[in-house]
C-alpha cells in the first residue's frame, strides 16, 4: 500500500508538471513540415537537452535527418512527426514531459533522453505503456535484457571498459564497476576512487587533485560530463600534474563530446591525453553533412565556436533513418492506448493504457539495420553494435589517432576487419605524446610526492649462526646498524628492478617478549603498523589470509638431518659383498664346467688328468682353482683344451681385477647411511627431535605427531650439532627437522657426519610480506622473476652460499653396490660357449676315428655305449710325445681306433 501511495502521489505530480511545462516549453513538431494530405504523420516525441550544445546539435541532427529521408524517399505513406520536448537536464523535467508526449502527444515512441540518469524513469514507463524508448543512455544499469522496450542508440559504457583498460555525479557510476573488472583483468588496480558532483567548486576539484597527488598512481582516468571536465582540467593545469610522469585517460563519454566544447576550455588545451571514442569510417557522404550541419548551427547560434559535431549527434541522425523505416512498415495507425482491465483505480499509472503499436514497431526496430554517417547502424539486440573504438592522442588543441581497439583484436596500429592474434599491449600503438611535452611513456606509479618512504620491517635473529640467510649487527665504527644476507640481498635486487624509485627505511626488530614469532611480525604487517616485512618468512596459508606474498625468492621444503654410521663395521664376511650371491653361485658353477671339460679334453692323452678316480677328481679340482692366482703347473696337451682354459683364464682376470677393486673399496672407504630414514620411525621411537626457535616447523610437528615433550628448540647450527651429538638418550636430539635452506647452512659446515634423511614435506618457500592489496606486491613478483629468468640469482646465492657438492642429497644412500651378474653376463657367454664348442668338436671327432668300433657286433645301445666308454678310457696316442712320468703300462704303437 505504501509503494501503491508513493506511485499515486508521483503520477498525479507528473501529470501537474507536464500541464505547465508544456504550457511553459515550446513544441517543435511544426518544424518539420507535412508534404500533404499524402503522408499520414507518425508521431515520434523527443526528449533532450534543448539548452545545452549536445542537446541543440542532437535537435538539429535530427531535423536534417528528417529533410534528407524524406527528400530520398518522396513517395513514402508515412511521415515522422518529431515532437520536440525540453528536459532542461533534470530529471522529474524528463518524467513529466514524457508523460505528456503519451498522454497528450499519443506518440508512437519516444527518442531521448540522453543521460541515463533521466532515462530510468522514462524506460520504466515505456516498458508499461509498451513504447519503445529509443535512448542515448549509456550507463549498463539500463538494460534492453530487464526492460524490453529500451532500445540504447549509444554504446554500453561496458564496451569501453576493456579498451581503456588496455591502456592503463549519476554521470559515470554505470561504467565505474565494469572498467574495475576490465582493468582487473589485465593486472592492474585501481587503488583510489574520486567522486565529484556536476557542480563541484574549484576548491573542491584542488583539494581531490591534492589527494590523488600524495597517492602513488600516476595513471588517472577520467569519466565526466563536458562541463565538469572543462573545470576540472583546469585545475590540473593549476596543480602542476599536467607534468611528465603523469598519464590522463578520457573515457569514451568525455572524449567524443570534445568538439561541441569551447576550444578555449578543452582538457587537451593546454596539455595532453589519451582519449577513446567510437571510429567513424570517414566518407564524403559524413564530411558534406558535416559542413551543412556547422553552417546551420552557426547561423542558429552566432557565438558559438563547435569545431566538430559529436558523435551523439551522428546517431541521432541514424536512429530517425531507422525509426522512418520502421514507421513505414508499421504504417501510421492510432498507437490507440488500450487501458488494461486491472481493477485498479484510474489514476494509477495504468490508466494511460498499453499501446497497439508498440510491440510490432519495437520488433521492426530491432529487425532493421542500415549503413548511415556513423556506419553499421544496427539495434538488433537492444543497443548499438559498435564494430571499434579508436584511441585518439589529444595535445595543444591536436587530436592524432594512435590506434584501433576491437574485442576481436584487441589493440591494433591500423583499422583492419580481419581477424588477428588478440593484443593488448601498448607496443601496438603508433607513438603518443605524453604530458610534458614528451614521448617518453609515463612508468605510471611512483613513491607519493610527500617523501612518505616505505616502512620495512626487519627481524633481528636472535642467534647469528643462520648469517647467509639473514644478519642485522652494528657496526662498532659508525654505530649503524648493518644488514645483510641472502634475503637482504635478494629484496634490494627485486627493488631495483622496479621501474621507479622507491625510497625505504628499514627498522628491525629482535624476537622476544610480545614479539616472540614470525607470525607475530605477520600480524604487525597485517595491523599495517608497518608497510613490509623482509626476512626469511615462510608462505603458509594461515599467514596468507592476512597478508600478501610475493613470488617466493626461495624455494623451501621440511626435511630433517640426522647423524651417519657406518654400516659394514666388523663384519666378518665382508670378503662375500663385492660380488652378489647370484654371481657367486654362476662362477662355482663354471669352475665345475670348465674342470669337467678340461677332464674330458685332456683324460686320454694327458697323464696328469689319469689315474685312481680319487686321484683325478683331486687333480681336477686343484687345477681349475689354481687358475684363480694363475699358479697351476699343468700342461694342456690338446688344442681345444688350450683354447677352453686360455679363454677361462681372460675371465679370472676380469673377475679378479673387479673383486679387489671392490673389496678395496670397502675396507678403505667409510660406507655411511643415515641413522634414521623416515619421520615416522622417530615418533614411534618416542625419539627426541629438534626445531629452529621462532618457527612454524614446532606447529607442523605437533601436527604430524610428535608429543610437545619430544620437542627441543634450537636457534643456530652450533647448537643443532650439538644436539646431535649428543643424542637423544643423552639429552640431545635423534635428528633436526626445519626447512632446507636452515639446513643447507648447517650441513656446509657439517656435511661430513650428518646429512639430510627422508621425504620433503614442500612448504610455500620464502617470500617478502606485504599489506593486503599492495600494488608492490606485484611489481617486486615480477621483479623477483626476472632476476631468476636473467640468472642474477645464481651469483646472490655464490656470493652467500657454499658448494655443497661434496655432501649427501637428500634421501640418498651413502654406500656403493655389490657388483651383480648383469655386468658380466657377456664373460660367461663366451667361455660357455668356446668350452661348449670344443666339447662337440672333441665328441666328433673322437666318434669318427672309432666308427669302426662303433658299428661292430655289439646289438644293444647300452652295451655299445659301456663298451665306447671303456674304449675312451684307455690311454690314446696323439701327435705329442707323452712324459716319462705318464707310464701307465700302454704300449707305445696302441692302436688309438
Amino acid at each position: 500500500m505504501e509503494a501503491l501511495r508513493s506511485e499515486t502521489f508521483l503520477f498525479f505530480f507528473l501529470l501537474l508538471f507536464s500541464f505547465y511545462s508544456s504550457q511553459a516549453t515550446p513544441r517543435m513538431d511544426r518544424e518539420v513540415g507535412r508534404d500533404g494530405p499524402s503522408s499520414s504523420p507518425f508521431k515520434v516525441g523527443v526528449i533532450v537537452d534543448l539548452g545545452s550544445p549536445v542537446g541543440k546539435i542532437t535537435r538539429l541532427c535530427m531535423q536534417i535527418a528528417v529533410s534528407d529521408f524524406y527528400a530520398e524517399h518522396p513517395n513514402y505513406a508515412t511521415r515522422l512527426d518529431l515532437h520536440f520536448r525540453d528536459s532542461r537536464r533534470d530529471t522529474v523535467t524528463a518524467a513529466s514531459v514524457a508523460v505528456d508526449l503519451l498522454r497528450f502527444e499519443r506518440v508512437h515512441a519516444i527518442i531521448g533522453p540522453q543521460t541515463s540518469d533521466e532515462a530510468g524513469f522514462i524506460v520504466d514507463l515505456g516498458n508499461r505503456v509498451r513504447v519503445p524508448i529509443v535512448s542515448s543512455a549509456t550507463s549498463p544499469s539500463l538494460s534492453p535484457v530487464k526492460t524490453p522496450y529500451f532500445v540504447r542508440a549509444a554504446l554500453n559504457d561496458s564496451f569501453q571498459a576493456q579498451s581503456v583498460a588496455a591502456l592503463q555525479s549519476e554521470y559515470g557510476t554505470g561504467v565505474v564497476p565494469y572498467l574495475v573488472d576490465a582493468i582487473k583483468a589485465v593486472g592492474a588496480r585501481i587503488p583510489y576512487r574520486c567522486v565529484l558532483p556536476p557542480s563541484a567548486s574549484g576548491d573542491l576539484i584542488l583539494t581531490e587533485l591534492y589527494k590523488l597527488m600524495n597517492t602513488e598512481s600516476r595513471v588517472f582516468l577520467v569519466h565526466m560530463s563536458p562541463a565538469l571536465c572543462s573545470r576540472f582540467f583546469a585545475k590540473v593545469n593549476q596543480a602542476g600534474m599536467m607534468s611528465k610522469g603523469f598519464a590522463w585517460i578520457l573515457s569514451e563519454g568525455s572524449t567524443s563530446l570534445l568538439g561541441i566544447m569551447d576550444p578555449s576550455v578543452r582538457p587537451h588545451s593546454t596539455g595532453t591525453l589519451i582519449g577513446v571514442k567510437p571510429y567513424i569510417n570517414s566518407t564524403d557522404k559524413l564530411e558534406k553533412f558535416k559542413r551543412r550541419l556547422l553552417g546551420e548551427f552557426q547561423k542558429q547560434n552566432p557565438k558559438s565556436r563547435i569545431s566538430e559535431p559529436s558523435v551523439l549527434g551522428l546517431w541521432a541522425y541514424d536512429t530517425v533513418w531507422l525509426m522512418a523505416m520502421a514507421a513505414e512498415n508499421v504504417g501510421a495507425a492510432d498507437p490507440g492506448y488500450v487501458k488494461l482491465d486491472t481493477g485498479e483505480p484510474s489514476y494509477d499509472l495504468q490508466a494511460l493504457g498499453v499501446s497497439k503499436t508498440g510491440p510490432m514497431l519495437l520488433r521492426t526496430i530491432r529487425g532493421m539495420e542500415l549503413t548511415g554517417l556513423s556506419g553499421k547502424f544496427n539495434l538488433s539486440n537492444g543497443q548499438l553494435y559498435a564494430p571499434a573504438l579508436e584511441i585518439v592522442n589529444l595535445h595543444r588543441q591536436q587530436e592524432s589517432t594512435l590506434g584501433f581497439w576491437t574485442p576481436e583484436n584487441g589493440i591494433n596500429r591500423t583499422m583492419s576487419t580481419s581477424k588477428k592474434r588478440p593484443s593488448d599491449t601498448k607496443a601496438d600503438l603508433s607513438p603518443a605524446i605524453w604530458p610534458g611535452n614528451t614521448r617518453v611513456i609515463p612508468k605510471g606509479w611512483v613513491n607519493p610526492m610527500t617523501g612518505k618512504k616505505l616502512r620495512v620491517l626487519v627481524p633481528d635473529p636472535e642467534n647469528p649462526g643462520f648469517y647467509p640467510l639473514l644478519s642485522v649487527h652494528v657496526n662498532p665504527d659508525t654505530d649503524k646498524t648493518v644488514i645483510s644476507g641472502y634475503v637482504f640481498e635478494m629484496f634490494e635486487a627485486a627493488v631495483m628492478e622496479l621501474p621507479y624509485a622507491l625510497p625505504i627505511e628499514y627498522t628491525t626488530v629482535k624476537l622476544s617478549g610480545n614479539v616472540a614469532e614470525y607470525n607475530d611480525l605477520v600480524q604487525m604487517i597485517f595491523d599495517q603498523k608497518y608497510d613490509a616485512l623482509v626476512g626469511d618468512v615462510t608462505i603458509t596459508f594461515n599467514r596468507s589470509r592476512k597478508v600478501d606474498f610475493t613470488q617466493p625468492y626461495l624455494q623451501s621444503g621440511v626435511s630433517m638431518v640426522v647423524p651417519l654410521r657406518d654400516h659394514r663395521e666388523n663384519n666378518a664376511w665382508i670378503f662375500l659383498k663385492p660380488l652378489t650371491p647370484e654371481l657367486w653361485r654362476v662362477i662355482g658353477a663354471f669352475f665345475f664346467f670348465t674342470g669337467a671339460i678340461v677332464w674330458i679334453l685332456e683324460h686320454r692323452v694327458n697323464g696328469d688328468f689319469r689315474g685312481t678316480p680319487g686321484h683325478q677328481f683331486g687333480t681336477v679340482l686343484y687345477f681349475i682353482f689354481s687358475t684363480l692366482v694363475f699358479s697351476h703347473k699343468e700342461k694342456m696337451l690338446t688344442n681345444l683344451s688350450r683354447v677352453v682354459v686360455i679363454i677361462w683364464l681372460f675371465v679370472v682376470f676380469i673377475l679378479q681385477s673387479n673383486y679387489v677393486a671392490s673389496l678395496t673399496s670397502m675396507l678403505a672407504v667409510k660406507h655411511l647411511e643415515p641413522t634414521v630414514t623416515e619421520i615416522e620411525e622417530l615418533i614411534n621411537r618416542g625419539e627426541y627431535v629438534g626445531y629452529q626457535n621462532h618457527s612454524f616447523t614446532k606447529e607442523m610437528l605437533k601436527d604430524m605427531g610428535f608429543e610437545e615433550e619430544k620437542l627441543r628448540p634450537y636457534g643456530s647450527p652450533e647448537e643443532y650439532q650439538a644436539g646431535l651429538a649428543k643424542g637423544s638418550k643423552n639429552g640431545g636430539v635423534a635428528a633436526v627437522i626445519d626447512e632446507i635452506p636452515y639446513l643447507k647452512v648447517f650441513l656446509e659446515d657439517y656435511c661430513g657426519n650428518y646429512s639430510m634423511a627422508g621425504r620433503i614435506h614442500r612448504v610455500g618457500g620464502f617470500g617478502f610480506v606485504f599489506p593486503k592489496g599492495s600494488p608492490l606486491v606485484s611489481d617486486l613478483s615480477k621483479g623477483i622473476l626476472n632476476i631468476m629468468w636473467t640468472g642474477k640469482i645464481r651469483e646472490i646465492e655464490g656470493r652467500w652460499f657454499r658448494d655443497q657438492g661434496s655432501c649427501s642429497r637428500p634421501n640418498s644412500r651413502l654406500t656403493s653396490d655389490s657388483l651383480n651378474l648383469s655386468s658380466f653376463w657377456g664373460l660367461f657367454l663366451i667361455t660357455g660357449l668356446a668350452t661348449a664348442a670344443s666339447l662337440l668338436c672333441f665328441m666328433f671327432s673322437f666318434m669318427y676315428q672309432h666308427r669302426q668300433r662303433n658299428s661292430s657286433s655289439v646289438r644293444t645301445f647300452w652295451r655299445r655305449l659301456v663298451s665306447v666308454a671303456r674304449h675312451y678310457d684307455k690311454k690314446g696316442i696323439s701327435s705329442h710325445n707323452f712324459s716319462s712320468q705318464a707310464n701307465d703300462g700302454m704300449s707305445s704303437n696302441e692302436d688309438m681306433g
